[in-house]
């Protein structure tokens, strides 16, 4: 979904069900960002499809392993499972099943387990 940020001085500007007051950034679904990219007062500032901003998956486990409340559900489902696959959280197998939401990305974890016994 893109992010996107409304640039203005000072106002408050509803659109599309969001408020933004100047500085904001918002999570805005493709259509919308395409609307405000026109306007002056907004600009996109990342697209977690793959756009201008590529690195838009936020997660570093650090010491909080509970996946259901660290900031890993925040993420795309298939930006997760991606993650999964790709074997830097390896050690965090089991912790990601038992909190994941997305039978993608549980399938995920298991085709990784799969791989690390193989």
């Amino acid at each position: 979904m893109p992010t996107v940020r409304y640039t203005a001085d000072a106002g408050h500007y509803r659109v599309g069900g969001h408020g933004f007051d100047p500085g904001d950034e918002r999570d805005v679904d493709a259509d919308l960002a395409d609307y405000l990219a026109d306007h002056d007062d907004f600009e996109v500032v990342g697209d977690a499809e793959g756009g201008e901003d590529d690195d838009t998956f936020q997660f570093d486990p650090g010491n909080a392993t509970d996946f259901s409340t660290n900031g890993w559900l925040d993420n795309d489902y298939q930006d997760r499972a991606d993650a999964v696959r790709a074997g830097g959280l390896d050690d965090y197998l089991g912790e990601i099943k038992e909190a994941e939401t997305s039978d993608t990305v549980i399938e995920a974890v298991e085709e990784r387990r799969d791989e690390l016994e193989g």
